[in-house]
């Protein structure tokens, strides 16, 4: 696996949807590959959760998307584009990503929110920041999203943090949306109500989640599930459930914990 430098290519205006095509990575410190001829696609405006035992190379995914590492082989296509083609700045500014463990600058929290597009206007702003369920939270702090938070986030709660990331993504109103792991940030009640509000202020964002809390399942179009091989295996809940004995098996555990 190697890292991608930000070199010169095509730059990307619309999105059309993605695929993997025979994609192996590994990391050097690990003897196996962690993903291993994963072949997949994903629609325009395709909700996909990514499903997989810790360590399967789910955060890989992301990373690959987002050409922080390159795969060892294999091919990533991006609106019928070979992303080793495609100007990864441009790539960046329409795909947003909420990280494990998102970051936040010394600043206000609306500040921290508009560093994305400072260029929103104060209705784009205000629907970010109810879709990211942090709206009421806000109106009772103090000074409320004038609030000053410290560096990483210094001030608020860990899901606070996380919540004020989610809004910093959807304020690009960003045509591919990667969410890894937020259940930490989110209850089921406010998980809902996100995704209901992402469907009806976003409509034309693809999206891809990690998560581990099985009731995201009701939220998403299809699901990738990694198994211990890593290898993928994309198709419907209901289709996984039937034909992947191991999928099977992955949700039993789950349910049992």
């Amino acid at each position: 696996m190697l890292f991608r430098s930000e070199e010169h290519g095509k730059d990307m205006d619309s999105f059309s949807g993605l695929a993997f095509e025979n994609v192996y990575c590994s990391y050097p410190e690990k003897d196996t590959k962690v993903l291993q001829d994963v072949s997949f696609q994903l629609g325009a405006t395709e909700k996909l959760l990514i499903l997989g035992a810790t360590g399967s190379g789910k955060t890989t995914i992301a990373n690959l998307i987002l050409g922080l590492i390159k795969p060892d082989s294999g091919k990533i296509i991006i609106s019928g584009e070979d992303l080793e083609d495609i100007n990864i700045k441009s790539l960046r500014q329409m795909v947003a990503y909420v990280p494990q463990e998102p970051s936040l600058f010394s600043g206000s929290i609306k500040g921290n929110i508009m560093l994305a597009n400072d260029q929103a206007s104060e209705e784009e702003y205000l629907t970010a920041l109810a879709a990211s369920q942090m709206k009421d939270e806000i109106a009772a702090f103090p000074q409320q999203d004038e609030t000053t938070v410290g560096n990483r986030g210094l001030g608020v709660s860990g899901g606070q943090k996380q919540r004020i990331t989610i809004a910093r993504a959807l304020i690009k109103r960003p045509k591919l949306l990667i969410l890894d792991d937020i259940t930490a940030s989110l209850d089921a009640e406010n998980e809902e109500k996100l995704w209901h509000d992402i469907n009806r202020d976003y409509p034309n964002t693809a999206a891809i989640v990690i998560s581990h809390r099985l009731s995201t399942l009701r939220y998403v179009d299809t699901v990738l599930f990694i198994d211990s091989s890593g290898r993928a295996h994309k198709a419907t809940h209901d289709e996984l459930v039937f034909k992947n004995k191991e999928y099977h098996d992955f949700l039993h555990e789950h349910l049992k914990k």
